[in-house]
């Protein structure tokens, strides 16, 4: 009987090559089931009649097609007992996380397919009154987040995706942290979803955050840096923060400017339009700057005990809107949060000077709460970090913001014109969190320490300094919340010597191992006797080597050295780890979580989607932000032995965002003691690009002439090929070799595109083609008329009735012959390669 059926199969499948051969397919019904993405039997035969029917044909036949379909492919039955011998060779790949790991069955199953999909923000979100820091073209703005979902909606639409709804976001740029440093990155999109209940997180330096519970923030435990869903946080957990912000450098305002805004803000008034202050030397100043800015002599009204200075229609041109501000609605311009450092802090001047209290203890009060958010920002961008409290009066709320401890320091670069300021201190009540001090403390006990008492590891002095009590006493990070940075820079500098003296005895055991035997023991930060069991000794056996000397028989010796040569490179990974760790740490400025309460909310929540970094800065106060990178963790978790839930082997990476980042997977090597270098070498790596359908035409070099050729006939050693491509970097477009072919089945979607003057291209729907986005003053348009536009790139299933797409307005054929590769030729020897034919 099965050899029955197994005729009838190959039957059906040499009679059922192509699509054209199924019954009832036509030329037409065949040019639409491509269109839809079915271009082999194989893809109709697991296709759904819906499926089918979406591509215009009616049901019955849809089916029979279907069924026919189905005829030609290997669908065969076995029996249970060989399906459990089977399932006997599946392992369970861990992904780093218990909780997930018992989900999922013990793992990620081998010889199988396992979907991850976070869509887009999908349960890492934030409350839609999240302020955020983004960049609209060149110029940073702080806004909510919602109001930005909103502005791109109206501008560029919005479409369903899973759970939610998702707007482009052409030009919208992020500060992300990207694994080294905090960098500007895109943010192609935004995206919300419904919720009904959100966690508040409350800080003790005045933070309010409202998250969904799977939003993570980057927190310390004792295995160091880790990034923790909201929901696991508890009172007491330390939070990171961007210790510095850089929003620009470039601005039109002058010192001056600057500093007559920043009094205006702080002591100005719309009605009448004027700047009050209680010191002459001040009122002078301002009379001797609008009489050189603006030409005109100030009427200056003097009271009981201030002066009133008033101020002219001429200077609404530079105050802008705040020429119409009451003190509740007052702000920091743009043009000074996207300044260079001089110009905010010449800002900053005339406002502290203005509305500041200066002492021990620097305090800012306004009514605006704009203003407080924006300050925050701008201090930030000049590395000062705030502590926010709000007092509530009669006559309202008024927000507080202090400036303490050591980041009082870094106001004495501020250039106060009417003020002194200068303090030095070298601690504070904020600085690193204690709680690093216990992963400190297993750093120190697994490389420089380990039983051979202080007198080997420590020069003199040692045991009375205090980064030292870091090393050896309990309880620090239950007695105290916060390390001095003194005191954190003194643990890296001891770290890093201790790094170059096992260096130092890597390279005796390597070149002259046997003069240096003694030498190496009194120096190795660890028992001798401890390597016993590596090379299958007693500890008293081993230890008569110690007095008696090297062992005599090359074996044993060899035995001996390999064993502290083991011991001392896995110290050496794990103190390079730690000193990369805790250097990275000190980037980083950092609160303590006081309460976290769960709170109703029944409504939208957002995300911006940040492919590079998967982060982004927010809140009040400015805070690190993130989404999950669970591929990352698998690449390497592969690559552990099966004892340890790995599969001892390798990983491919498929890149569909250009997320990959190498030194992510460095940082989660190191903390499963595997050394980054070999786990990088057992990463295959590959960009995923989007496509075009095969009887699209492209314009390519062939023996020295052009040709347009349908991209699906272009092949490995049919033909040389280069063509045109436009550089975003310079803005020109030149003839550039094609140095690979990528054809793969899709069941996406095709999308034909028709424009206004007889162009037609038909492509997937994540395939992008450009816009003209025009810049200009108040707000970023889709591009109607020339002017500053700037091509950006765009997927096709987004693209709507009326948007304006980049053509070249000249193809720069040469005159001469452009050198060629014959890509068969460069893949002869190397590669496999597979054809139509074959």
């Amino acid at each position: 009987m099965v050899g029955v059926l197994s005729d009838v199969r190959e039957y059906y499948k040499s009679k059922y090559v192509t699509i054209e051969d199924l019954p009832s397919v036509g030329p037409t019904i065949a040019s639409k089931l491509r269109e839809m993405g079915f271009s082999t039997v194989e893809s109709v035969a697991i296709a759904t009649p819906k499926e089918i029917v979406a591509a215009g044909i009616g049901d019955k036949t849809a089916r029979k097609i279907i069924k026919a379909a189905r005829k030609a492919i290997s669908i065969e039955f076995i029996r249970a007992d060989e399906l459990q011998r089977i399932r006997g060779n599946v392992l369970h790949l861990t992904t780093g996380s218990r909780t997930l790991d018992e989900i999922m069955g013990g793992g990620v199953e081998t010889q199988s397919i396992t979907e991850f999909y976070g869509e887009f923000g999908s349960g890492k979100c934030v409350a839609k009154d999240t302020q955020v820091l983004f960049f609209n073209s060149s110029t940073p703005q702080i806004g909510t987040i919602s109001e930005v979902y909103e502005r791109y909606r109206q501008q560029y639409g919005e479409k369903p995706y899973g759970n939610g709804f998702v707007v482009p976001a052409p030009s919208l740029e992020v500060i992300a942290f990207t694994g080294e440093r905090f960098e500007r990155v895109p943010s192609p999109y935004l995206y919300r979803e419904g919720v009904k209940r959100l966690l508040r997180i409350r800080t003790l330096r005045g933070r309010e955050l409202r998250l969904t519970r799977m939003h993570r923030l980057l927190t310390v435990t004792k295995a160091g840096l880790r990034w923790t869903k909201a929901t696991d946080l508890r009172s007491a957990c330390p939070v990171a923060l961007p210790a510095r912000l850089e929003m620009g450098s470039t601005s039109d305002l002058s010192p001056d400017d600057a500093y007559f805004i920043g009094l205006f803000v702080a002591e100005g008034t719309s009605k009448p339009l004027s700047i009050s202050t209680a010191r002459s030397e001040v009122a002078k100043w301002i009379e001797e700057y609008l009489r050189g800015r603006f030409g005109f002599n100030p009427r200056v009204e003097k009271r009981r005990r201030s002066y009133r200075v008033l101020l002219r229609k001429k200077c609404v041109e530079l105050l802008g809107k705040l020429s119409e501000c009451s003190a509740s609605e007052r702000y920091v311009p743009r043009s000074v949060l996207g300044a260079n450092d001089s110009v905010a802090k010449h800002f900053l001047a005339g406002y502290l000077e203005g509305d500041g209290f200066l002492s021990s203890a620097v305090e800012i009060c306004t009514k605006s709460k704009r203003l407080a958010i924006g300050l925050s920002y701008l201090l930030l961008k000049l590395g000062i970090q705030v502590t926010r409290s709000m007092k509530r009066t009669p006559k309202g709320i008024y927000y507080r913001l202090f400036i303490v401890g050591e980041d009082r320091n870094k106001l004495s670069s501020v250039p106060f014109r009417f003020s002194r300021y200068s303090i030095r201190t070298r601690g504070g009540a904020y600085g690193y969190p204690a709680a690093i001090a216990d992963y400190i403390r297993r750093v120190y006990r697994e490389t420089l320490g380990g039983g051979r008492g202080p007198i080997r590891k420590f020069r003199a002095g040692y045991k009375s300094r205090t980064f030292y009590h870091v090393f050896t006493r309990r309880g620090i990070s239950r007695r105290q919340s916060f390390i001095s940075r003194r005191v954190l820079e003194e643990i890296i500098s001891f770290f890093e010597e201790g790094l170059k003296r096992l260096e130092e005895i890597r390279r005796g055991l390597l070149v002259d191992f046997d003069r240096r035997f003694r030498e190496i023991y009194k120096a190795i930060p660890f028992p001798f006797r401890s390597l016993a069991p590596a090379v299958g000794l007693s500890k008293s056996g081993i230890g008569n080597y110690v007095t008696r000397a090297c062992p005599r028989d090359e074996r044993r010796r060899s035995e001996i050295r390999q064993a502290l040569l083991r011991e001392i490179n896995l110290r050496i990974g794990k103190l390079r780890a730690a000193v990369e760790e805790l250097t990275k740490l000190s980037q980083f400025s950092w609160d303590l979580v006081v309460e976290v309460s769960e709170i109703p909310y029944d409504d939208f929540v957002y995300d911006f989607v940040v492919p590079k970094g998967h982060t982004f800065i927010g809140g009040e106060i400015p805070t690190l932000l993130h989404n999950s990178q669970l591929c990352h963790q698998l690449c390497v978790t592969a690559q552990l032995p099966i004892e340890q839930g790995g599969l001892d082997g390798g990983a491919l990476y498929i890149d569909t965002e250009q997320s990959f980042r190498v030194e992510r997977i460095g940082q989660i090597a190191r903390r499963f003691g595997l050394e980054p270098e070999r786990v990088l070498h057992n990463i295959i790596y590959a960009e995923a690009y989007t496509s075009l359908p095969g009887s699209e035409r492209v314009v390519v070099l062939n023996s020295g002439h052009f040709r347009q050729l349908p991209i699906g006939s272009v092949r490995p050693g049919g033909v040389s090929v280069q063509t045109f491509a436009f550089d975003l970097e310079n803005g020109e477009m030149s003839v550039y070799p094609v140095t690979g072919f990528i054809r793969h089945r899709t069941n996406e979607p095709l999308y034909r595109i028709r424009t206004e003057y007889g162009r037609e291209i038909t492509v997937t729907g994540s395939h992008s083609l450009f816009i003209g986005v025009r810049f200009g003053k108040k707000r970023r348009t889709t591009a109607r008329r020339k002017g500053n536009m700037r091509p950006v790139p765009f997927p096709a299933s987004l693209l709507k009735v009326g948007d304006r797409v980049a053509i070249p307005a000249r193809l720069p054929i040469p005159d001469h012959d452009v050198d060629a590769i014959d890509l068969y030729d460069k893949l002869a020897g190397k590669y496999e390669v597979v054809t139509d034919g074959n």
